[in-house]
Order: C-alpha cells, then structure tokens, then sequence
C-alpha cells in the first residue's frame, strides 16, 4: 500500500455553510493618521484580512463612520483622540481591529526622514536627469512646498529635475509650511567617464504565486561590474521603476516572464525572470471517496480503528460500511516509497530523507514529520471527526513562523563538519532549525512501545542530570547530588557517559534499543517539554565541541549536579508541568531559571551553548521568553539575537504547548491535529491505496 495526501492553499470552491471562512483581519490604518480638532477632516480607511473569508464580509467603522469598503474615504470631526473599531462579519463569524486617530491641536512641523537622489552619481560635465525622492517620520500640516538649491528650485518628492556637475555636490532639501521646515541633504559624486551596467543575476521572489491573486514580489538584482552614473531600471508588465529590494504587487493568469532594464547615460542591459501561477488543485471525483469507520493510520502505513473499538482494527472491508458521522481521509499529494516523503503546501514542499534513518522511523513517523513542518499541531484529529471529502480550510496565522522557516529548508541535515565550522553559529541556516524542531517534537510522540526505540544511548537516563545541569552550568543553583534522586530506579544509567546528539539526527549510527523506563511515561506534552529541553540542551554539548570548548564534558563528567523533586518526574511519580495554572507557573519559572543564566559572566560560558540555551527557551514557551528578556537591555538583545537570526524575524509562538482535546491513547499514531481549528491549509483528502 502507499500513503498519499493532497495539501493545498489556492483551490475555490462554491460557498455554503460548511465551507464559510471567518474574517481575520491583519491590519487597520487611516490616513491621514491625525487631524486637526474641531475640523472636518476627509479619512481614507484601510484594511486587510490574513486568510481568505468567504463569503466575502461586510465591514463597519464605529464612532458615526459606518458601512465601509477596504479603501473607503469618509469626513470625521474630532475633539480628543479617538479610538476607532472595524468589524468585519460574514456567515462564519466576525473579527474586529483598534484603531488610534489622533487630533492635534495646531499644525505640524515636516521633519524630513529620507532623501535621496537617482542616479547617485553622475559624468562630470554631463547634464542628466536625477529623480529626487523623499519622506517623513511624521504626518506634517499642512502639506509642505519643498525646494532643492544648487539651482534646483521647487520639487515634489518623485520629480525629476536635469544636473550637470563638475565634482561632488552636496543637495540641501527643505520643506516648509506654516508650522515650521526642516532640511536634509545628498551628495552626488562625478565620476571621469560612465560605465554602462551589465546585470549579472535577476530574481523574484516568491516566483510561484497564487493565480489571480495580488501577491507581493521582492525584486533583486546584481551586477557583474560597477556602472557609473548609477543605473535607474524598470520593470515591464506595469511594474515600473524600482530600486534593488523594492517590493510590489502584483497578479498574474499564468507563467510571465519579468524583464528588468537598467540604463544609465553609458548605456543599458536587460534580464528576464519567470514567475509562476501555482499547480491547480486537481479535480477529485468526492462522491467516490469511500467512507470507513474511524480510520487512522499504523506505523505500517495499515488502517485501524478507533480506540474504543475491539482489537483497534480497521480493513479495506470495513470501508463499505459507509457511516456519514466517519470519514476516509485520502489524497493524492503525500508519497511513501523508500527514498523519500513529501506533502506540498503551495510553493513550500517538505520532503524528509529516509536514507539516514533506521527502519523504525517509518511512513507514518515521515509523513507526521512532514505535516508538523508545515505548520500541523503535533497531535491529530480524534477518530470520529467528519472530513470525507469535505474541504478543511482557514489558515493558521499562530504557526506563520514555520512556513517561513520551511521556505528556505534544504533537504538534508547540516553534516557535523558544517557544524563544527568557525562561522556556524554566526550563520545557522534556518533549514537547520527546521529540522531540529520538527524532529525533536516528533521523536517524543512515539507509540508507548515505539517511542524513540533506536537512539543513542543514555539519552533519557541521564535525563534529570542533564536538565538540572543546564541551571548549574549558568550559575542559577549551586546543585545537590543528582544520583540519589534516581537511585531506586535500577534501569536508569548514571551520568557517566556524555550524550552526542548528533547520532539522533542521523550523523552515525551508534544506537541501542532503550528499556521500557527510559522515556516518559505519559504521551502528553508536559513530558514533550521536558524531553525536547533535554535534547536541546545535548545539541548544546556538540556545539560546544564544535568551538573546541571542552567545559561542557567536564561538567557531565563530574557528579554534582542539580536535581530538584519539583523538577524530577522519576522521583515524583509526576511530570513537573503541570496543566493550568500550575503548568503556567512551572514552565515560568523553567524559563526564568534559563533567562537568568544568559548573563552569567562564567569565562567557561561560551556561546555555543549560550545560543542553544537561548533557542531552547525560545521555542518551548516563546511568550514568557520574551517577556523575561525584554524586561533587560541585555537580555533583549539576545532574544532580538534569536529572533531575527534563527527565526528570520518572525516573532514566534509555541503552538506545542497548548493542551488540545483529551487524553490520547499512547499506543495510537494520530495524524493530523484539530484540523477544522487550523487555518493555513486546505486538505481535501488522505487516502490508503494499493
């Protein structure tokens, strides 16, 4: 049999009931942003939605504005500043976003925040067109005259005005109304004699977007040799004039194929790129689509049933018994052989590499793996839930941070001489922690007899010293004799060997079967959250190797280290996060205990570890992370660190830490998660076939 499923974002259906999307709106603006009191003031409103509501909703402003559209103008007068809210609605539901209108007493002086001039440089002695262009970090009042020196005269930001220079000359900008001025300046460079531009690479990105929809397309572009004056290039197909980095939108009904051309007084040059709609959704014949009574999936890529029913089988016969409460999940987008598997969403494909992995790590452990980068929650649907060929729809907007990651993911885990190279940590590739996330989340979800049954050895039982030690090596508890906290249990090695991480990743293959004690007892998250905190903090160890640190063998050579009953679910009989408010208050002061260790000034402290130390607490509760480090200007910078070098500036959420749903059954695979709650993906089916 082969396991196959379709994942898509961009296939339309006709809308009723069931298929209603709720609006969620990213972003309310007014502009201006500020009006004068006591007069009337004409306000265009703005908007717009981070899914796709269908149907289409109807939007109003409070405070006497009323129905409006997404760029609708309207008069306000206002006295003080006011609070304005839009309500969007349609059959599915509602959302709502605040908006700040200020009222100013008086006019606004311009305070200039960019100026610029294109071309930069110019032939000595030869006039050309420069286009002056400029903004504000304000919203002056009134609207300002502003004029260039130098002969220029008076200009509006965009114009363009012919220069002939002998040598460098500095530009004055100043913008005046009855508030005030401000100026700002630019100089032009001459150059002897132009060099014409020859434009080496030209690209877009994305360059496969949704067709007919307006997407935003990032422009870059390099050349091969240094043209002089600087170029001006423009784009075909109405995009225009741009600048290397411009971001526009567009739409488009199929492949298209962009120019750009950038000239200069020396001369010009052309490159193309293509971009591209993305694959339709193909047309599935629903009324087909058999149903089976609570289906899931095995480890062996076999049906069986739900896990109240005798034996927890389900078989192909058992599909014509056709229950309308039930449904098969099927697709044609989700591949199993031997080589590889891979589900797609949109422009973002995962595909895991199984050559790495030992036998044990099967269809359902690659294809939970795959559905978890692109953004699932780590636990799937209760059998019982009605999918069949209905569309599962909405987008998830919490786990966006994901899809970014995934967008630059490679195919392969960095080998351990990648890792161990001088510039590594300077440069992590975010593919990298993609692969580090959804493999670490995935190996605690195992079956109670599957769960992580190749790996390398001692992992879990040295799982109380390695944790407590993490506190110790920062300087937060001064540690008790770890040994004696998991002396009565007899399977459990003593922390005398040091745990290379890199062998659960596939970096070689010393492995052992572990015993029935040496993974957490429960198949819930608390447990998940101990258990990825102790292979992160592992990943540290190999880092710290990689800098050519040896501090942190010695410390899991040495026997004392920490170990706290609150903090030991061994000794306790019960998992040190709890849920509720307990839970809350653990996972705070876990995550206190890390942040307060970043500003060890221990000289031995380096920052391979540091920088593991940092991710652990940023990915297993990001919001109490981030509260505990931006209360400090130092600690804020590292978090800012993580966020933008590790997490490419998305500001992340954690979605593996909210409980969802009951109790499941450890001994069950469960696929997806909640999926009518998701709202990133459209999966129209999962399918068993022969």
């Amino acid at each position: 049999m082969a396991l196959v499923a379709l994942v898509s974002s961009s296939c339309e259906e006709v809308v009723s009931d069931n298929d209603a999307v709720s609006p969620k709106i990213a972003s309310f603006s007014a502009s201006p942003a500020s009006v004068l009191i006591g007069e009337e003031t004409e306000v265009t409103w703005s908007f717009a939605y981070s899914n796709s509501p269908r149907p289409t909703p109807t939007c109003s402003i409070d405070g006497g504005v009323g129905e409006i559209g997404r760029s609708d103008t309207s008069n306000i007068t206002l006295q003080e500043d006011t609070l304005f809210t839009l309500t969007c609605t349609n059959s599915a539901g509602s959302d709502t976003e605040d908006l700040l209108v200020s009222a100013i007493e008086d006019d606004v002086t311009p305070v200039i925040s960019t100026f610029s001039a294109s071309p930069a440089s110019l032939v000595m002695n030869t006039a050309t067109d420069v286009t002056w262009t400029w903004s504000y970090s304000n919203s002056p009042v009134p609207t300002p005259s502003c004029s260039i020196n130098e002969g220029v005269g008076g200009v509006g930001s965009g114009d363009s005005t012919s220069v002939s220079i002998e040598e460098d000359t500095t530009y004055i900008l100043t913008c005046t109304n009855a508030a005030g001025s401000d100026t700002a300046q630019k100089t032009i460079t001459v150059v002897a004699s132009a060099v014409a531009p020859d434009i080496a690479s030209f690209s877009a990105t994305p360059d496969v977007i949704s067709t007919g929809t307006p997407s935003a397309i990032t422009w870059n572009w390099t050349y091969s040799n240094n043209p002089t004056p600087t170029p001006t290039c423009t784009i075909d197909h109405e995009v225009g004039p741009v600048e290397n980095g411009t971001v526009t939108s567009i739409a488009i009904g199929a492949a298209t194929t962009y120019r750009l051309t950038c000239t200069n007084s020396a001369g010009s040059d052309s490159a193309d790129t293509l971009i591209e709609p993305m694959a339709d959704c193909p047309d599935l014949d629903l009324d087909s689509v058999p149903d089976c009574q609570d289906t899931c999936i095995d480890r062996d890529g076999d049906t069986y049933g739900h896990p109240g029913d005798a034996g927890n089988t389900c078989t192909e016969a058992d599909c014509d018994d056709q229950d309308p409460e039930r449904g098969l999940l099927c697709s044609d987008y989700l591949r199993a052989d031997s080589d590889a598997i891979a589900i797609r969403l949109g422009t973002a494909t995962v595909t895991l590499p199984t050559t790495q992995l030992v036998d044990d790590f099967d269809i359902t452990w690659r294809m939970t793996n795959a559905l978890r980068m692109l953004g699932y929650l780590p636990y799937g649907i209760m059998t019982g839930e009605t999918l069949g060929g209905d569309e599962i729809r909405a987008i998830d907007q919490e786990l966006y941070a994901f899809e970014k990651i995934m967008q630059t993911q490679a195919d392969r885990l960095p080998d351990y001489a990648e890792i161990a190279a001088p510039d590594f940590l300077e440069n992590i590739p975010q593919r990298f922690v993609a692969y580090l996330l959804a493999t670490l989340f995935d190996l605690t979800n195992k079956g109670t007899y599957n769960f992580q049954s190749f790996t390398n050895q001692c992992v879990l039982a040295n799982f109380i010293p390695q944790m407590c030690g993490a506190l110790v090596d920062m300087g937060t508890t001064t540690g008790v004799w770890c040994g004696d906290a998991i002396a009565n249990d007899p399977t459990l090695l003593r922390s005398t060997q040091i745990i290379q991480t890199p062998e659960l990743f596939g970096f070689n293959n010393v492995r052992r079967p572990i015993g029935p004690l040496e993974y957490p007892p429960s198949h819930w998250i608390p447990d998940t959250f101990q258990y990825v905190a102790t292979l992160l903090h592992e990943f540290a160890h190999d880092l710290d190797r990689a800098e050519r640190n040896f501090y942190m063998d010695a410390v899991y050579d040495r026997t004392v280290v920490c170990s706290s009953h609150s903090m030991d679910f061994y000794a306790t009989g019960t998992p040190f996060v709890f849920s509720g408010a307990a839970g809350t208050q653990d996972i705070a002061d876990f995550v206190s205990g890390y942040a307060a260790g970043l500003v060890n000034q221990n000289q031995d402290y380096r920052r391979a570890e540091e920088a593991a130390e940092t991710l652990t607490a940023y990915i297993l509760a990001p919001e109490y992370f981030r509260a505990r480090l931006q209360a400090s200007a130092t600690l804020e910078l590292k978090y800012e660190w993580i966020r933008d070098r590790i997490m490419g500036g998305v500001e992340f959420e954690n979605p593996h830490m909210i409980l969802q749903g009951p109790m499941v059954d450890p001994d069950l695979v469960i696929l997806l998660a909640d999926l009518y709650e998701l709202e990133r993906f459209v999966i129209h089916d999962i399918r068993v076939k022969e």
